[in-house]
């Protein structure tokens, strides 16, 4: 199960890079706009967060769950950056708001991931 755990996490970095990614590259431009690559990683973060969760809990040693605030957390962030991306994907433009809440929530979940001992 630790070759799939890994499998899944190293998918979960590479859809924060798309995700991350597509709002840092567009940041000096005063045009924003929800690229592939952000709806892309922000669903591959979720499938692969979901799996990790999945693993994580089938196989715990004493049955009882491991941080299932932190998941929760984590999820329900991760929904409101896909609340915000899904009905602003096909636009040429978004507001300054929903693109900067996109970047800064992206940036709070990486914060719950690393520094929620």
């Amino acid at each position: 199960m630790t070759v799939a755990l890994d499998v899944l996490l190293f998918f979960h970095f590479v859809g924060l890079a798309g995700l991350l990614g597509g709002y840092l590259a567009q940041l000096p431009s005063r045009t924003w706009r929800i690229v592939p690559g952000m709806t892309h990683g922000a669903l591959t973060q979720l499938v692969t967060g979901l799996g990790m969760a999945g693993i994580i809990e089938s196989t715990s040693s004493t049955g009882e769950p491991v941080q299932p605030l932190k998941w929760v957390v984590k999820l329900g962030v991760l929904v409101v950056i896909l609340a915000l991306i899904w009905p602003n994907q096909k636009k040429q433009r978004v507001s300054p708001g929903v693109f900067q809440a996109v970047g800064l929530l992206t940036l709070v979940n990486i914060g719950i991931a690393v520094f929620w001992k």
